[in-house]
């Protein structure tokens, strides 16, 4: 990104890595980036590195500089003519330095890269969720769906420790989301945790869940709600794999989600407290 070594090894003349801003002379390196990109017109773009992904995204002078948070998520770039995807991932050499497990992300994020160099467009995968239910009879039809199905997919959500809502798939692009903090009466809110209970006490289905102690015991604990049936833990599953890697749930779908958008930021806690 800057073509020339910095004095000292010390980026600062051109970026300030704590808060993703350029300096003027960092600026200049930016746009001649974006000249030699204009000119390239790669397929894919990866960056190496919170530089590279701060010149990637930067509007102004400031762009993302968080490669842990953002690596492996493919995203769109700014300031190029057209915009182009890309895939931050983190410096090749911060895995010479102590950091060797960083090795194994580096090369997770390349073989999607390979994958993704085929073509020029973004191609997000097509997920529908539903959560808006004009009547409760609606819901209800959906919790009877899911009693039927061989593996459900659930994860909850908790406010003033109380369950807001739950949400549950049995496929990659369908998933419903239930709201139950709110909107119901008390009936149909009953009517609602008994059809929660017939999909989640079936011992016929696998109930899969990230970090599902959690949610099975608030269920149990908190709502009278069991859960029966074989439980495939994600977290737990992924760390058994690989127990040197990070096994929240943005790390796992920077891994396996694909095209995925990084989505942790898409809705905040305040947000959910003003609408719930």
């Amino acid at each position: 990104m800057v073509k020339v070594h910095p004095p000292g090894n010390n980026i600062a003349p051109f970026f300030n890595s704590a808060n993703g801003a350029f300096t003027p002379e960092g600026m200049r390196w930016v746009e001649e980036l974006r000249a030699e990109l204009n000119e390239l017109k790669p397929n894919i773009i990866v960056a190496c590195g919170a530089t590279a992904q701060a010149a990637l995204t930067c509007v102004g002078s400031s762009g993302q500089h968080r490669i842990m948070k953002f690596r492996g998520y493919l995203a769109e770039t700014r300031g190029l003519e057209p915009e182009r995807k890309f895939i931050p991932t983190p410096h090749p050499a911060a895995a010479l330095r102590g950091q060797f497990t960083l090795r194994h992300l580096i090369a997770a994020d390349l073989r999607k890269a390979r994958e993704e160099s085929a073509s020029s467009e973004l191609t997000r995968p097509q997920r529908q969720l539903v959560y808006d239910f004009g009547t409760v009879s609606e819901a209800l039809e959906w919790l009877e769906y899911y009693s039927t199905q061989p593996f459900v997919c659930f994860d909850i959500e908790v406010l003033n420790h109380e369950i807001a809502c739950i949400s549950m798939s049995s496929s990659p692009d369908i998933a419903c989301s239930f709201p139950l903090a709110s909107g119901w009466t008390e009936l149909e809110e009953l009517q609602l945790f008994r059809g929660i209970q017939k999909v989640l006490g079936n011992p016929a289905s696998v109930k899969i869940a990230q970090n599902a102690i959690f949610d099975i015991h608030f269920l149990l604990t908190r709502c009278g709600i069991v859960v029966r049936g074989p439980i495939r833990d994600t977290m737990i599953g992924h760390s058994i794999m690989y127990p040197e890697l990070p096994k929240g749930l943005a790390f796992l779908g920077s891994v396996y989600c694909g095209a995925q958008a990084y989505w942790k930021d898409a809705v905040r806690f305040e947000n959910i407290k003003g609408e719930s």
